[in-house]
Formats: structure tokens, sequence, C-alpha cells
């Protein structure tokens, strides 16, 4: 499999909510690194912070694979992903973003 394909099995797999398929595709030294600067290292705590977490906040989320780029080990995925925040209930009349 190159990277073309790992990214695309790794958003698919998110989408259908098949956790053991993105676990048997991360390294064993895989780390996250969230946004806030925070660093998770390790499968399991890696992929509950930054997989399992994302999908729980947002339980209808679907990504949508617009662009893969590659150039040797290095792949870049553009996406979208849409879906609705389950911990916020959002008034009728409310922008949503896409």
């Amino acid at each position: 499999m190159d990277g073309r394909e790992l990214s695309r099995a790794i958003f698919d797999a998110w989408n259908e909510r098949d956790w053991d398929a993105i676990r048997g595709v991360l390294h064993p030294d895989f780390a996250y690194a969230a946004p806030c600067g925070e660093c998770v290292a390790g499968v399991d705590a890696g992929f509950e912070t930054a997989w399992k977490a994302f999908a729980d906040a947002f339980p209808d989320g679907r990504f949508e694979v617009r662009a893969t780029h590659a150039d040797g080990n290095s792949v870049v995925t553009q996406f979208r992903m849409k879906g609705t925040h389950g911990a916020v209930q959002l008034p009728e009349d409310a922008i949503r973003a896409d």
C-alpha cells in the first residue's frame, strides 16, 4: 500500500468507524500533536485522543477526500469534514459551518 492508498484507507475507515483498521496501520511510535500543543504518544493513547474523541464529538461526521498529493514518503490530503457537534445544541437559525 502506497502513501496515497494509506491516506484514503484511514479516511474511509474513520467514516465507517472501523477503529481496528485505523489501529492496524498506525506505526508503533505514532504520536498525535494536538492544535493546543499537547502531544500524545502511543497508538492507544494517540488514537483515543485523535480519532475516537473526534468521532464522539461529531457522531454523524464524515470526511470527503478532495485531493491527495504524494512525494516519496510524504503525503498531504485535502479533505472536507461535515458533521454535527454532539455536545452543543444549536438554535434552528444558527449559521452552520461547512
